[in-house]
């Protein structure tokens, strides 16, 4: 958000931060809706490796898989022996657990916020 942060999900600067009911359902069940793009890739290659992540390409020669880490994995047709779309999003379910009412507060105050907010030194 506001150009912070990695390349695991979406950016979230231009998401619907003001509607706390779509807000909420994003959070609490991560999987109810995937953006386009960000539906996580399950691949198994030729030698053996499994790899999860993001389709970043698909063309008729290379596929190309964004991985949880931000690292991007390239390969040809040839070397995948299965590629399967999954239904469930790569953010857990229980991402709120543990987390304190005040710190509840915080969250849904930075992801509702409508500009970056300063930190002081």
């Amino acid at each position: 958000m506001f150009e912070q942060g990695g390349r695991v999900g979406p950016d979230l600067t231009t998401y619907q931060r003001d509607d706390l009911d779509s807000l909420l359902l994003s959070i609490i069940h991560p999987s109810a809706e995937i953006r386009a793009g960000y539906e996580m890739t399950s691949i198994e290659t030729s030698d053996g490796r499994t790899l999860s992540g993001f389709l970043s390409r698909n063309d008729d020669k290379l596929v190309g898989v964004r991985t949880a880490g931000g690292g991007e994995t390239i390969l040809r047709h040839e070397q995948i022996t299965k590629l399967e779309m999954q239904k469930n999003s790569l953010m857990p379910e229980s991402l709120l657990a543990g987390l304190s009412d005040d710190a509840l507060r915080d969250l849904f105050n930075y992801l509702r916020s409508p500009q970056p907010l300063s930190i002081p030194n």
